[in-house]
């Protein structure tokens, strides 16, 4: 997925979510996601998405930083038959939720989490889809 359209999806979010801020997303290699899960959550092993909370504030326009990986959104979308391109996608919107305060450890959280991912890559795809098929054209 282009950059553009990576930034223009996690801008809808933003807005869907009510919130005027700034985060950074990092596309990296299993590797290096790895080292991060490693260092900072003593996990071994890559990972699919780690969000770094960096608000000082609920005023700081910046959230934070998300790590996706890349190899692993190739390898998970082979898996499932979805393009690859979706799946790093759904990472970059997993981890701006978790900067925005969502929290998938407890299964009700984890599922009202998920449930607005779903929500939100859904609403994008769908006006990508319209854009593109010039539905969107005065």
């Amino acid at each position: 997925m282009p950059e553009a359209r990576l930034a223009c999806l996690l801008e809808q979010v933003l807005q869907a979510e009510g919130r005027q801020a700034e985060l950074s997303l990092i596309v990296v290699s299993d590797d290096r996601i790895a080292q991060l899960h490693e260092d900072f959550m003593q996990e071994p092993g890559p990972t699919d998405v780690i969000a770094f909370p960096l608000a000082e504030g609920p005023d700081d326009p910046f959230l934070g930083e998300v790590y996706a990986s890349w190899d692993t959104a190739r390898r998970e979308a082979a898996e499932r038959g979805l393009p690859a391109q979706r799946e790093l996608a759904l990472y970059a919107v997993h981890g701006t939720l978790h900067l925005l305060g969502y929290d998938d450890h407890e299964p009700s959280d984890r599922a009202r989490m998920h449930a607005r991912q779903e929500e939100l890559l859904e609403s994008f795809w769908r006006g990508l889809a319209e854009f593109d098929s010039g539905a969107g054209e005065a």
